[in-house]
């Protein structure tokens, strides 16, 4: 059983740390769009 808890913590893990760099991309590209609106008016 110890084998399979430690895949399911190593996906746990991946998916977090993959869910934390799609925020920080989502994030940064939400600056640049609103940068770009302020550009335009």
């Amino acid at each position: 059983m110890d084998p399979l808890y430690a895949g399911i913590t190593a996906w746990v893990i991946e998916l977090a740390v993959a869910g934390t760099m799609f925020y920080g991309l989502r994030r940064e590209e939400q600056k640049v769009i609103q940068g770009r609106e302020k550009v335009k008016s």
